[in-house]
């Protein structure tokens, strides 16, 4: 077997050459294991590196712009020079593997319909993590010890804020609870689980794990669903002092919401596949929750009074997919039947339509179409 000559002769200009296909661990590790290794890789070349690594995060095609990470600088007006002895370019070092730590490697492509729909939601602006973002962990080692996707939304949601219709905005986030899609002002406290739930028993997930919000009885496959149903439910909300101003297109936004009035039909029968097939097979743009009620029924047995408990499973899929649509919309398939659809394209809703077709068939999405024209369930948010 060949052996190879020692890292530490390779020519400085191949050694750059090197560097750019490792990755950050990959890096650090070789600058470790050899101070042969360690003499050439040096805090320059990783600065070099770590700097088009997290510039490719940011640019990551599945992204498609909708998150900005803007790179860490020096100060333009001082030496160079000066900052290998005064400890600069360490800081910089320092807020290069912050960030890569947070994000690199991570599984940035389960926020991409998040992001799209803050996207629409804030009139077609990318989200931009600023250093106050990263700021929101006390340390790297604090940051590290959350699952994956709940620290990837700290730092994404930290200051994030929605604009209200009637003026003024309110935080996403607030004290690591999230906003009520029915009552924006109130944030509803999260726990994510370090076990499957009893209701979603499959494919758990510990980077993306499952999630409970308390006082609603309600358990998400996972905690980015658990963020994607709750930008949903805060887009749609009705006009009023606290309705979210659609700012992605002028006008207005519409929700339909369709019932199954024959549950032996086409249509009813599509519905129920949906909610049966199993989570861990969904694509990534389908989400995930299951709804946990107690009701009024009681019976008496030997073994004392038992409660009824009833669950109901909602998945919500995302029918706009990229950042070249002028709207947003995504459709909400419950356990009624029924089907909630929400978009904020003007009428006559051509591209919504299509995207229903593509979604349920021509035949079901027009049998649904036509029978929202007369209904009364259709909320036109101002």
């Amino acid at each position: 077997m060949k052996e190879g000559i020692p890292f530490c002769r390779v020519p400085g200009d191949v050694t750059q050459t090197i560097t750019s296909y490792l990755d950050s661990p990959s890096a650090l590790s070789l600058r470790l294991v050899d101070k042969c290794r360690a003499a050439a890789l040096t805090l320059a070349s990783l600065i070099a590196l770590f700097s088009s690594l997290l510039a490719s995060i940011a640019n990551d095609a599945e992204l498609e712009g909708l998150l900005q990470v803007p790179i860490p600088q020096l100060p333009l007006n001082s030496d160079l020079s000066h900052f290998y002895t005064s400890g600069i370019t360490r800081w910089l070092f320092h807020q290069l593997i912050s960030r890569l730590c947070i994000l690199d490697n991570c599984g940035l492509s389960r926020w991409r319909l998040p992001l799209l729909m803050l996207y629409y939601i804030r009139g077609r602006r990318p989200l931009v993590l600023e250093k106050k973002n990263f700021g929101v962990f006390d340390s790297v080692a604090d940051a590290l010890r959350q699952p994956e996707a709940k620290r990837q939304w700290s730092v994404m949601s930290h200051c994030l804020q929605l604009s209200l219709s009637q003026g003024g905005a309110q935080p996403v986030m607030e004290y690591g609870r999230i906003s009520s899609p029915s009552n924006i002002r109130h944030h509803l406290r999260i726990a994510v689980r370090d076990s499957p739930s009893p209701l979603c028993p499959d494919a758990f997930d510990p980077k993306d794990p499952t999630t409970e919000i308390d006082q609603t009885d309600t358990v998400f496959h996972t905690y980015s669903g658990m963020v994607a149903f709750t930008l949903a439910g805060l887009s749609r909300r009705p006009s009023g002092r606290d309705a979210i101003r659609p700012r992605a297109t002028p006008g207005t936004a519409v929700s339909f919401l369709w019932f199954a009035r024959d549950r032996s039909s086409a249509i009813a029968r599509w519905v129920r596949a949906v909610l049966e097939y199993p989570a861990s097979a969904l694509p990534m743009r389908v989400y995930d929750k299951v709804l946990r009620r107690g009701t009024d029924r009681r019976s008496v047995s030997e073994r004392g009074t038992s409660i009824e408990i009833r669950n109901s499973r909602y998945r919500l899929i995302v029918v706009t997919t990229s950042t070249q649509h002028g709207h947003f919309a995504c459709v909400t398939v419950g356990d009624y039947p029924s089907l909630d659809i929400y978009t904020t394209e003007q009428p006559p809703f051509t591209a919504t339509r299509a995207a229903l077709q593509m979604l349920l068939g021509q035949q079901a999405a027009d049998e649904v179409w036509w029978s929202l024209v007369d209904d009364e369930h259709v909320t036109v948010h101002v």
